[in-house]
């Protein structure tokens, strides 16, 4: 009886560290990329950031601006995302497998702008599809 009991402690605690081991694994995987960084643009000006997308991820893209920005997507074309926002959260699917460019834009007339952004690229197989 003793040992029974034993084994059947060791065994739930095995299965209990292959439960947490798959879970970190697989949370882990889940972001695949994950761009964060706070730009100045001077009046009418861009800044791109390159990300390696495969066709099907979500892309979520989100932070705010001190004056107005447009966003777009630049690939093969040209797609805006946005346009004349100060605070954004956009989530969208990738078309694409390789680099895809999000270009952040001031308007004319516009003062230094200030842009705090985060882009984060999540798998596929996470969101189910």
């Amino acid at each position: 009886m003793k040992r029974r009991t034993v084994f059947m402690i060791f065994l739930v605690f095995l299965l209990l560290g292959i439960g947490l081991t798959l879970f970190t694994y697989l949370y882990t995987s889940a972001i695949t990329s994950k761009v964060s960084s706070y730009i100045s643009l001077s009046e009418a000006s861009a800044r791109s950031y390159s990300i390696f997308t495969k066709a099907g991820d979500t892309i979520i893209i989100k932070g705010n601006s001190t004056n107005p920005v447009d966003i777009y997507i630049i690939s093969p074309e040209i797609v805006p995302l946005a346009n004349s926002v100060t605070s954004f959260r956009i989530s969208f699917l990738s078309h694409i497998n390789g680099n895809l460019y999000i270009q952040f834009r001031t308007l004319p007339y516009t003062n230094l702008t200030k842009v705090s952004l985060e882009i984060l690229v999540i798998n596929t197989w996470f969101e189910g599809s």
